[in-house]
């Protein structure tokens, strides 16, 4: 809910970035030319929320709407025209970009308060008609990086993956119990170091186009014949999210007209619902040949769930499979539903890990594999070699109950015919340094 909370400094700092963004936004809009033939649709908000520990959240947010009617040709209204351009050239469905920098705290701040990203650079595409490959992956993300001026052009095979169960496109949800990945890439870089205006965020939610499905129109098309999506009238969600609404100023002023309210707190009642998923991880093992890597993930809830695990490991630490081990505190093995295992390549392919398995009710189970060490050429460390290595993190996925408390921004674009469908949640693990 928006709040008003006692904002430290570096919040005072990124409030005001914020609102100059807002204000920037609006600027730059009001000189455009609108015309009654056009449908765009331009929202923000900006969101305020306390963490505690004198931390604050503060999230701003975009969304801009236009229909496949407008959107297609070579004409553009508010639609920024190098995107459109770079949809319809790679013949992309839904592509998001994300650059962040840290990782949300689930044990200490509780829900995630928007779709999480890891640390380091995200790029997750979705083609039309399966007409992905290497070169026009390769070209996309050469596009991409001149568009923000950021360095995605280094997402080559050895930094890609397309996985079988943890994505699938965001703009609908699907009633098939599978999903065909086939036409589907994702690739990140990790690491920590974000430079530019990319510091005033610690996780930056760039860029995300996708279809809506509460309209009949989506945000692009190939250039192919123009389809829609017609769904049934939505109805409201059944748990209504309530907003307040206050003056951003009072935060910024000591006081109006000198007026000052004395008040006596009485009882106050915590009603503090734990997270349902709240994962750890960390490396174990000691020397400089072998390791291991272990993942913890805590089930709150008293019924099983449900989760799909998804781990790429650099090329560079050879796992071995059959290490791999899924067991609780009480010392019981967990079995998994299925076990998706790509063995890396030297210098071509990481290892790419994904498990889909039921959490046990109240429980911690540990998931941990090893791997040895590689041996790489000089000129592959980094400029920081005594440092040592980031490896990415890890991506926890469930589906939560819709009448559970979780705050999500793109609800309009995660919706279906049923408002009791459940949320999909994505957690990410901490980012791991490792010395070679």
């Amino acid at each position: 809910m928006l709040t008003q909370a006692n904002m430290s400094t570096n919040g005072y700092q990124i409030l005001m970035i914020g609102i100059f963004f807002l204000l920037c936004s609006l600027s730059v809009l009001a000189h455009l030319p609108l015309a009654s033939s056009f449908s765009d649709e331009y929202k923000e908000e900006l969101f305020l929320t306390p963490l505690g520990r004198n931390g604050n959240y503060i999230g701003a947010f975009f969304k801009l709407t236009t229909s496949t009617a407008d959107a297609s040709g070579d004409h553009y209204n508010i639609f920024p025209r190098p995107i459109g351009e770079l949809l319809e050239e790679h013949g992309l469905r839904e592509f998001k970009v994300t650059l962040g920098r840290g990782v949300w705290r689930s044990n200490i701040w509780g829900w995630p308060p928007s779709s999480s990203s890891p640390p380091g650079a995200v790029v997750s595409a979705w083609f039309e008609n399966g007409k992905m490959n290497k070169k026009g992956w390769k070209g996309f993300v050469n596009a991409l990086s001149g568009q923000l001026c950021a360095s995605l052009n280094f997402l080559d095979e050895a930094h890609t993956l397309s996985p079988s169960y943890s994505f699938y496109p965001e703009g609908a949800y699907y009633k098939e119990s599978t999903v065909n990945m086939s036409n589907f890439r994702m690739a990140s870089l990790p690491g920590e170091n974000c430079i530019g205006v990319y510091e005033v965020f610690s996780e930056l939610d760039f860029i995300m186009i996708a279809p809506l499905l509460k309209t009949a129109n989506i945000v692009w098309n190939s250039k192919e014949d123009s389809y829609s999506i017609s769904p049934k009238n939505i109805p409201y969600e059944s748990n209504p999210r309530g907003h307040l609404s206050f003056d951003i100023r009072s935060l910024l002023e000591r006081g109006i007209n000198n007026l000052q309210w004395h008040y006596t707190l009485g009882n106050i009642i915590r009603n503090e619902i734990p997270p349902p998923v709240i994962s750890t991880r960390f490396l174990s093992g000691y020397g400089q040949e072998k390791g291991g890597i272990v993942t913890k993930v805590t089930n709150s809830l008293s019924k099983e769930l449900p989760i799909v695990y998804l781990d790429v490991i650099p090329w560079y630490l050879r796992i071995f499979i059959h290490t791999l081990s899924i067991t609780t505190e009480e010392g019981a093995k967990v079995e998994p539903l299925k076990i998706e295992f790509i063995p890396g390549r030297d210098r071509e392919r990481p290892y790419i890990l994904e498990l889909v398995l039921n959490l046990p009710p109240h429980s911690v189970t540990s998931i941990s594999i090893e791997f040895e060490r590689s041996l790489l050429k000089w000129l592959e460390y980094p400029p920081d070699a005594n440092k040592g290595f980031y490896i990415g993190s890890a991506l926890i996925s469930t589906l939560i109950a819709n009448d559970m408390n979780i705050t999500d921004y793109i609800v309009q674009l995660k919706t279906s015919e049923s408002p009791d469908f459940p949320q999909l949640l994505r957690l990410y693990t901490e980012v791991l340094l490792l010395a070679l």
